[in-house]
């Protein structure tokens, strides 16, 4: 089955002092071969997608749970963490945390009807924004067999991401750039994992 890979993360000063652990919440990017997170633009908090319940049966197998995908917002002085997001129908994943710090890009994955989170395959991928203050999102662009991403440029106008197949634009997989409102979106080139 599914299992959670990591329970904290270790934050050190570049020099190797001040090292301290961070406890993330149960659920912090469930069943991800390695946690992703994304620093506040401040460096006061981590985001974290993952779930709460949690669904950690094989696919085909009854579900342990209704699977309830989150953002989870760490802060890094110990503080509450805070939940963003309770989605039953769809799955987060590669937050990235705006320059502004008022939203966080993800990628989503929305689950067709019988399919059962965190084992969505054959749903729309799509690249969302997802408001900090209120936990909204706003669904940019599809991005079929999105592979990687997405990634935002340092002044926050525009959004990278990789695809793995066809799809409407123009039959090809590769890098996607498009603007921050879902807006413009191109082809760049083949490839994955923009940044």
């Amino acid at each position: 089955g599914v299992t959670p890979v990591t329970d904290a993360i270790v934050i050190s000063n570049v020099d190797g002092t001040g090292v301290r652990t961070l406890p993330l919440p149960k659920g912090a990017d469930a069943g991800a071969s390695e946690v992703t997170l994304a620093w506040a633009p401040d460096g006061s908090a981590v985001v974290v997608a993952g779930c709460r319940p949690c669904n950690y049966a094989d696919p085909g197998k009854t579900p342990t749970d209704v699977t309830h995908s989150r953002l989870f917002i760490v802060p890094v002085d110990g503080g509450p963490v805070r939940e963003l997001l309770d989605e039953t129908g769809e799955g987060v994943f590669a937050p990235v945390w705006s320059p502004d710090g008022a939203s966080i890009v993800v990628g989503r994955n929305d689950c067709q009807p019988k399919e059962i989170q965190p084992y969505c395959f054959s749903g729309r991928l799509t690249v969302a924004i997802v408001g900090v203050a209120d936990g909204r999102q706003t669904v940019l662009a599809d991005a079929p067999d999105l592979v990687s991403g997405p990634s935002l440029s340092p002044d926050g106008r525009k959004i990278a991401f990789g695809t793995e197949r066809r799809d409407a634009v123009d039959d090809k997989g590769g890098i996607f750039v498009m603007d921050a409102d879902g807006s413009h979106l191109v082809r760049l080139t083949d490839g994955f994992d923009p940044r």
